[in-house]
Order: structure tokens, then sequence, then C-alpha cells
């Protein structure tokens, strides 16, 4: 197939202009990115001091259980999504309570479902 001066220059024309477009549109992506770069987070700040790590004695899980869902409902904005928040109540366990825990963690993994309250139920 030959093509004639005028088609390759129609042709040559074209590509012209989509590489100009394109060059547009990276711009205005590299725009966007240094704007959301330069934009404060909108993470919002705690409102509450953490509570104390259980240790898993019976008598402070009464007093533990309330201060955790408390930190949870009105900081849990702050703290992150639900794997976050999930995350947030297993490091809030001593090391041996965390190990009684692991076949929830474990769970979560497996479903992929970071419902903190598989932890506290």
């Amino acid at each position: 197939m030959t093509y004639t001066a005028t088609q390759i220059a129609a042709a040559i024309a074209e590509l012209q202009t989509e590489v100009r477009r394109q060059a547009e549109v990276i711009q205005q992506q590299g725009n966007e990115l240094l704007l959301l770069r330069t934009r404060p987070s909108t993470k919002t700040k705690s409102s509450l001091p953490d509570p104390e790590k259980f240790n898993g004695q019976v008598h402070k899980f009464d007093t533990w259980l309330p201060s955790i869902k408390a930190k949870l409902r009105v900081d849990g904005e702050a703290i992150g999504d639900p794997t976050a928040q999930f995350y947030y109540v297993y490091l809030n366990l001593d090391s041996h309570v965390q190990a009684m825990v692991l076949p929830q963690l474990s769970q979560a993994e497996d479903d992929q479902s970071w419902a903190y309250t598989s932890i506290l139920d």
C-alpha cells in the first residue's frame, strides 16, 4: 500500500495533535499531584488519650473495655480505616493477651474482614 504525501502529512499532523493533547493531560495531572502534596492532611487529630494496654487481669477489663470503645467511637476517624482500628485494638493488648486473640487476627487476615469487635467480643 502506498501513501501520498498529503496522507502522510495528515497522519503526522494528527499524531502531533495527539502528542500535544497528551502533554496537556500530563501537565494537568502534575499540577493536581503538586496541589495534593502541598494540601494539609485532612486526617483529624485524636481527642482522647490512648487507653492503658489491657494486661489480662479480669478486674481491669471492666474499665479497659469502655475506654477502648470510647477511643474508637470518638477518635476512629483519626485512627484510620477498619484495618487500622483492628490493629489499634490488637496493639493495645499485652503480648500474652495478643497471643490469646491470634485466632481472630488470623481469621481477619483470611477474610480481609477487619471488625475490631471480633477481638472485643
